[in-house]
């Protein structure tokens, strides 16, 4: 792992505080291993670990054993929020996304995030962890808040709950609610965030709480919610005779009839268009067009803004992909969820870094051994090539990191 030294710099400034120093150590190392081996099994991980030092008395039969124990007493071990610590890495990320490069939160960057739009993907991905010898399986659900750039996401927070078996006091809807004042608290100061979420985040409770935030948001609404016009007029969505290539806008209307809530009032838009690039896209590829219309509830005040920023949550449907396909997510054997937060943290850091790597605003191989528009068409026979394909291949070819691709604090 030649990039495991570079890792553990920034490492050290961003998670000082939460983290004691062996900590950090094993978080950079996990982090490298992940990056080395591809997966999220814990031997194949132990693999890539550094041989431990010859020790006096008989030793084990195989250097295996000890790199194990050490990977298994990170994960196992309580001090440490994996919470806290995303959030910590989260503030000199954005920084990097945003600036195009300039990390930290220094004064050059503050005068550049001030106003700026950043979306966050807000959705969940569910697993059930195979079972341990006499004990059933563990049915894990993963909340994900990540960036959306360039048909993927660039991953901020990721939290792993038993949805069987969730603390008495605490729900799903808690859950997501303090995993996004997470992310809030820790944007840098002048970003304004605006949540994009499907059908199973589209509730009274998470629009009331998100306008008391003062948060923008594009959520997907079910059909049959029931909607009052300012004129009085009340209607059901669904039930509207939306046609294809329509788009409606209903702005200020009344949401629900729940007297639990406060009247909530949002605009509504009924849209059963795609835009002229996914158009494009779905006729190069020879597929259908959208089955159903979007019903979105949001608090921007055009219909096409609206559209465009909540076409681009899909892409984190395909970062859940590449965490499952490519890391073997669904595989992994940890029957705790404190222990698969852990190992989360690791993937989120390897996946943030390796999206950092193959955006071409972030200039991370301006000044390395080849260029990005070089490299794209090294790698890319025909269609196009995603981001993870994109960094994974280049550490594969040169087996570094680039310095430019891992933020630091200012």
């Amino acid at each position: 792992m030649s990039w495991y030294t570079r890792i553990h710099a920034p490492l050290t400034a961003t998670t000082g505080a939460w983290l004691r120093a062996t900590q950090v150590t094993n978080l950079a190392l996990l982090v490298s291993a992940i990056l080395a081996q591809r997966t999220l099994t814990l031997a194949r991980l132990a693999r890539a670990y550094p041989l431990p030092p010859p020790r006096p008395g008989p030793g084990p039969k195989h250097g295996l054993h000890h790199r194990i124990k050490r990977l298994w007493r990170f994960l196992d071990n309580p001090r440490g929020d994996p919470l806290a610590v995303q959030a910590a890495c989260l503030t000199p990320l954005v920084c990097h996304l945003l600036t195009g490069g300039a990390s930290g939160p220094n004064r050059r960057s503050r005068r550049a995030l001030q106003g700026r739009w950043l979306g966050l993907a807000v959705d969940g991905t569910m697993f059930d962890a195979p079972p341990a010898p006499g004990k059933p399986a563990v049915r894990y659900q993963v909340l994900t808040i990540a960036v959306p750039r360039r048909g993927r996401t660039v991953p901020l927070l990721q939290v792993a709950y038993d949805r069987d078996h969730l603390p008495p006091p605490v729900d799903q809807r808690r859950l997501e609610r303090a995993a996004l004042a997470t992310v809030f608290a820790a944007l840098p100061p002048g970003v304004r965030p605006v949540v994009l979420a499907d059908r199973g985040f589209g509730n009274a409770w998470l629009l009331a709480w998100l306008q008391q935030q003062d948060v923008d948001y594009v959520l997907r609404l079910r059909r049959g919610v029931s909607l009052t016009e300012p004129d009085g007029t009340r209607w059901f969505l669904g039930r509207e005779r939306l046609r294809r290539g329509e788009v409606r806008w209903h702005p200020q209307v009344q949401y629900g009839v729940d007297r639990r809530y406060q009247p909530l009032l949002v605009n509504v838009v009924c849209c059963w268009r795609e835009g002229r690039a996914r158009a494009r896209t779905r006729r190069r590829r020879h597929r259908p067009g959208p089955a159903a219309p979007w019903y979105l509830a949001t608090s921007l005040p055009r219909p096409g803004a609206a559209t465009a920023w909540y076409a681009q949550r899909t892409w984190l449907e395909a970062t859940f992909k590449d965490a499952k396909s490519r890391f073997g997510l669904d595989r992994v054997a940890l029957s705790c969820p404190a222990r698969l937060n852990r190992l989360l943290l690791g993937l989120t850091l390897a996946l943030a870094w390796l999206a950092l790597l193959a955006l071409p605003e972030i200039g991370a191989l301006r000044r390395g051994v080849v260029t990005w528009a070089g490299w794209r068409r090294a790698i890319q026979a025909h269609g196009t090539v995603s981001l993870l394909t994109f960094a994974l291949e280049f550490l594969t070819r040169f087996q570094r990191f680039p310095a430019a691709a891992l933020p630091r604090p200012g």
